[in-house]
């Protein structure tokens, strides 16, 4: 028994990203990669920029992820230059990480979140402008009132 097929079109990927479509004809048509898929990539969403967080407490850094599955890691920015990793690695589709910021993390008003993935360091994103870090206030003893023994706190 003899077959006879019959081919309508061969697609082929090449290296530089480019897919040739051979169309009926025989003819090779060049088309951009893009056209089929929708890249990966990373937003961070907070902190984007404008706030101002205190050294010691809790704060969530979120993002969205489009075509994007493994880990990403996350790092502090300060005046544009890494100077923390926050954490190497967390799902990336998890969309957010609470941070407890050190009560030695030095204050400033220039810093700013980079998440990357840990799989292509070209799928990245940073906040769009900076955010402030400050120092939590101090508490101090207050002397005793008058004929109370009890050493109070109060903040500055």
């Amino acid at each position: 028994m003899r077959y006879r097929v019959r081919i309508k079109s061969v697609k082929s990927m090449m290296p530089d990203g480019q897919l040739v479509t051979m169309n009926q004809g025989g003819t090779p048509v060049m088309e951009n990669i893009k056209n089929y898929f929708s890249p990966a990539s990373i937003i961070v969403t907070s902190p984007n920029g404008g706030q101002s967080w205190v050294t010691g407490t809790k704060h969530a850094i979120t993002w969205s992820v489009t075509n994007l599955t493994g880990y990403v890691k996350i790092e502090l920015l300060k005046s544009g230059s890494p100077v923390k990793t926050i954490i190497s690695s967390v799902a990336a589709g998890s969309g957010s990480y609470n941070w407890s910021i050190p009560t030695s993390q030095s204050s400033g008003s220039d810093y700013r979140i980079r998440i990357t993935s840990t799989s292509n360091s070209a799928v990245s994103d940073t906040s769009d402008t900076n955010f402030t870090i400050t120092p939590a206030k101090r508490k101090y003893p207050m002397p005793p009132r008058r004929g109370d023994r009890s050493g109070e706190m109060t903040s500055e």
